[in-house]
């Protein structure tokens, strides 16, 4: 769970001592993790057990406080049927995931484009396509997803992706997951933004896309 507001001081990633009251049930969760820049609004993410989302849905109101001081007061009409909704999607984006994955090993070992003569694989895109800088660089704790953070989740990823004709970085897919979604989505946002590299040629010397894989190995900030 994140709250937030533009008049907080809360840092990112600095750790915080919160109790949250749902209706007459306290709860500490897991350790509230500061989140956002400057600019922006800025508060925490907790990460909770499953007795308190029954509590959530049930209540009328939360509370949080900060030892003595109480931090945010809201209102929880309609959090029931919120989040019935929610795993109601959930649900079904497992579902969707879980066939395209089926879907990608019946076709894993054929080529995309057997008909293909002198493009590059990834094997040599790294060869035929020097990065501008390096890749590792492109991401850092800043890019750490707060429900990450929350959830002190760490993971190796291993991404695939196209170098098209400009040197830009497209079609970002995972091929090995860190184990946690939200840093998947955030490797190939990444990479995406700031990846730059030296556009491949072909025989006649044009610039041509490449495919290569890259992998990242995500560490919780110290």
């Amino acid at each position: 769970m994140a709250v937030t507001n533009y008049g907080w001081s809360a840092k990112k990633g600095e750790i915080y001592d919160l109790e949250f009251h749902v209706g007459t049930q306290a709860f500490r969760g897991g350790k509230s993790v500061g989140t956002g820049e400057s600019y922006e609004r800025r508060g925490f993410v907790t990460k909770f057990g499953a007795d308190f989302f029954p509590a959530f849905a049930s209540a009328s109101s939360l509370k949080v406080y900060k030892g003595d001081t109480l931090v945010d007061s809201l209102r929880l009409q309609g959090s029931g049927a919120a989040l019935r909704v929610v795993d109601q999607c959930v649900g079904n984006l497992r579902a969707v995931k879980a066939s395209q994955e089926r879907e990608r090993q019946r076709f894993a070992s054929i080529p995309d484009d057997p008909f293909a003569t002198g493009r590059h694989t990834a094997g040599d895109a790294s060869k035929a396509s020097p990065a501008r800088g390096n890749p590792a660089d492109w991401i850092s704790t800043d890019d750490y997803p707060a429900d990450a953070l929350a959830a002190e989740a760490e993971g190796n990823v291993r991404v695939k992706y196209t170098i098209n004709a400009s040197g830009r970085i497209e079609s970002c897919t995972i091929v090995a997951s860190s184990g946690n979604a939200s840093l998947d989505r955030a490797t190939c946002s990444a990479l995406t933004r700031r990846g730059r590299y030296t556009p491949a040629r072909g025989v006649d010397g044009s610039s041509m896309p490449a495919t290569t894989e890259f992998s990242f190995d995500w560490k919780m900030p110290k």
